[in-house]
């Protein structure tokens, strides 16, 4: 594509601008020129910077009417693409290259743009860029927009590393904004089916425009689905680490849509990335690719985990012929489309110079099943200097967990990491043991069932989740086993796990059995059910997990073997330095059969592939909706199910109860016979008591008449009694006088003195 791109700014302070210009020096591989708007008073300060490159153009004008400022610049624009860039702002490193080829493969849109994800409207427009032919130079920019009746647009999330640090906010505000037009159909191209346009690939003359020997360094192009959290991705993040920068330059293309969280650790390693799914259709991914070997003189194609990559190899070995397409198949996947990245590896194997696998495992299914030549296997293995435990264990981590053993799970949290299966075996070994936590770090699709799952059986004691931690050494230091459960590959784990002297028990699948022997841990075979939770495995697990942590003796010779297997086999940088041995050898080797056989095919794979997907697609819609459906019966089937066999226990309940009613009403006829009988005793009873009673009463008026008699009797005894209390003090007082006499008798008879008889005389007798 011959089209330059014209980036318009409005000047107003030096200090922004700068930011601006240092931005747009990270376009790469992209022809531009940078024409800044300003007045001519601005001229001297402008200088300075359009000195700095020859593609920065000034125009200055003292006219303030907009519309011939517009007409004036339109008139000395030659690009066929203008890209609006407000002054002080901040732009991705790939948005011009992304914006312009959004245009070129949509020709029916006029106008594409960015708009921040977060807020992702159309009064949001920052950055947008127009076709020249699509204005009117008779009226101004707005005024065109207004023509149009859609925009095609991208969406960003964040760029670099200093916007992530920002929080997705943006640096620098628009001062175009009002070009908003309401009422414009704003269309996400994500949103369009990738057949609508279906094209054929262009023809175009086979002119090999490289060549090594021309160049100092080897350019590799690694197509990747993605730059996400995970075993293949972190195997591409080492590899363009440690990859020789004198020697290799590495690109990045993605061509699956993703958040790409890793995208900011990947942009420091490597020349450049660009992520397909952003900005254009899958039916154009392959036009794009050519051109981006073409323009950046690739010489080798490096295919990790990317599955629409393969479709390409028949449309660059035809146009390239000596550029050298190698993949890396970390593993086999039976589960998904019947053997996963190694059955495409297999199918399109004649156009691959080379393939390495993470595995022996996969090495073997490659050659055995998929019939497969020059395939090396080389195991992925781990930075022993960085993953080192310094012994002592990671004080935050452990000091949370008292003095419980760690059983340490890290994974992404999809179904093929099994996580599900490892909260089964946590369940059934807190029944032997409670003094273990399960630390759970890692985020993925099953992290929400999980936490219901720790809900419902009540595990929040005994299982943690961590989420996603970009520091793995504190746990691996503080762990005591690593648990992995794995169905896909050699994982970034077990690497680790090893280096930092950590015992594994993990699944046999995926080569897993290759690395983990009984010396540094435990195997358990993988149940063919997969997805399904085993009893039997979940038992496996248990019995591993509680041998080693019972016998500490065992458990430390298991430490200083992991840490020695680590270093003796499995070295990240003897990997890389293979590859990179690999990599300079087939680069100076010219494949030409295969450059023969390619130009036979006469078929268009990547159509067939398109039609695949969206079969693929559609039935996966179908899929989903018919599992909705059924899903949806079985909840009024289980709430039925619920309400009958609610029913059937309140049928039982009330027939319980019937039949304790009818006991009760046997036990109460047998009380009433008895109360009869009763009854006649106690009125039998009542019948003597009144007789008896009768005989008290004529008994009581016979005392009440002996009473009366009494009474008399009482009464002429009570006169009686007062005649003898009268005679009783007639008695006293005779007694009295008779005493008196006696007295005086004695005297006289003592004494018969006239003394005496004086002293009777005065007693007055």
């Amino acid at each position: 594509m011959e089209n330059r791109v014209t980036v318009i700014t409005l000047f107003d302070k030096y200090e922004c601008l700068y930011k601006t210009y240092c931005s747009l020096q990270k376009q790469k591989n992209i022809d531009f020129q940078w024409l800044i708007i300003a007045k001519m008073e601005d001229k001297m300060e402008l200088g300075k910077i359009a000195s700095l490159d020859n593609r920065i153009l000034l125009h200055l004008s003292e006219n303030s009417d907009i519309l011939e400022v517009e007409q004036e610049v339109f008139r000395q624009i030659k690009s066929d693409y203008i890209f609006f860039l407000p002054e002080g702002s901040v732009i991705g490193n790939t948005w011009l290259e992304e914006l312009l080829y959004l245009l070129y493969f949509n020709p029916k849109f006029k106008m594409s743009c960015v708009l921040n994800k977060i807020c992702a409207t159309e009064e949001n427009i920052n950055f947008f860029m127009i076709k020249k032919d699509g204005l009117c130079q008779e009226i101004s920019i707005k005024e065109s927009i207004k023509k149009w009746n859609q925009i095609i647009y991208i969406e960003k999330t964040y760029e670099d590393k200093k916007c992530r640090e920002l929080k997705n906010k943006w640096v620098g505000e628009s001062i175009l904004i009002n070009t908003y037009v309401p009422g414009l159909e704003f269309i996400n191209f994500e949103d369009m089916n990738y057949l609508e346009r279906f094209k054929l690939i262009r023809q175009v003359e086979q002119e090999e425009t490289h060549s090594l020997e021309q160049r100092e360094k080897i350019s590799i192009l690694l197509l990747t689905q993605w730059l996400e959290i995970g075993g293949a991705d972190a195997f591409n993040l080492e590899f363009v680490k440690r990859v020789n920068k004198e020697k290799f330059d590495v690109r990045v293309i993605t061509t699956q849509k993703s958040v790409n969280v890793w995208k900011y650790k990947f942009e420091d390693e490597v020349e450049e990335i660009m992520d397909l799914s952003c900005f254009l259709k899958k039916s154009d991914y392959i036009d794009y690719i050519l051109k981006f070997i073409e323009t950046r003189n690739i010489d080798i194609v490096f295919i990790s985990n990317s599955y629409i990559a393969y479709y390409f190899l028949p449309y660059i070995k035809k146009r390239f012929p000596k550029v050298v397409c190698i993949d890396f198949v970390h593993t086999e996947e039976w589960y998904w489309r019947n053997g996963g990245f190694a059955r495409i590896s297999g199918i399109m194997g004649g156009l691959l110079s080379k393939s390495f696998t993470g595995s022996v495992n996969t090495r073997k299914v490659l050659t055995d099943v998929f019939n497969r030549k020059n395939v090396e296997q080389v195991y992925v293995g781990v930075d022993t200097d960085i993953y080192k435990n310094k012994g002592i264990g990671d004080i935050n981590v452990r000091s949370r967990f008292n003095d419980k053993k760690i059983i340490l799970y890290i994974a992404r949290l999809n179904k093929e990491k099994r996580p599900l299966l490892m909260l089964e075996i946590a369940k059934q070994l807190i029944k032997i043991r409670r003094d273990i936590v399960f630390l759970v770090v890692g985020d993925g699709p099953e992290f929400n069932k999980m936490q219901k799952f720790i809900a419902k059986e009540k595990l929040e004691d005994f299982v943690v989740l961590e989420g996603y931690q970009d520091n793995l050494i504190p746990y691996y230091e503080s762990a005591d086993i690593s648990l992995i459960c794995t169905l896909v590959g050699i994982t970034f784990v077990t690497y680790q796990s090893l280096a930092m002297g950590l015992p594994v028990v993990s699944s046999s699948s995926g080569g897993q059995d290759e690395v983990i022997t009984n010396d540094v841990g435990r195997v358990i075979q993988t149940s063919v059910k997969e997805y399904e939770i085993d009893v039997d495995e979940v038992n496996q697990y248990v019995s591993a997990i509680e041998e080693l942590l019972s016998s500490e003796e065992k458990l430390l010779q298991m430490k200083s073997n992991c840490r020695l297997v680590a270093q003796e086999r499995f070295s990240i940088n003897q990997t890389v330095f293979k590859l990179e041995q690999e990599f300079i050898k087939l680069s100076k080797k010219e494949s030409v059969e295969e450059s023969q056989s390619i130009n036979e095919i006469d078929f268009e794979p990547l159509q067939l592939y398109a039609l695949y997907e969206e079969t693929e697609s559609n039935w996966e819609k179908a899929k989903k909706y018919y599992l909705d459906q059924i899903d949806s019966k079985e909840k009024i089937l289980k709430s039925q199910g619920k309400f009958i066999i609610e029913f059937e226990e309140a049928k039982k309940y009330f027939l319980s109860e019937i039949s304790a009613l009818k006991e009760a009403k046997q036990y109460h006829l047998g009380q009433i016979d008895n109360l009869h009988e009763a009854k006649d005793y106690y009125l039998k009873e009542i019948s003597n008591k009144d007789r008896e009673l009768h005989e008290l009463m004529e008994a009581k008026r016979y005392f009440l008449d002996q009473i009366e008699i009494k009474d008399g009797e009482i009464n002429k005894l009570k006169e009686i009694e007062k005649k003898y209390k009268i005679q009783e003090e007639q008695i006293r007082e005779l007694k009295n006088t008779i005493e008196k006499f006696n007295y005086k008798l004695k005297i006289l008879t003592e004494d018969k003195s006239i003394m005496w008889i004086m002293k009777l005389k005065k007693i007055n007798l």
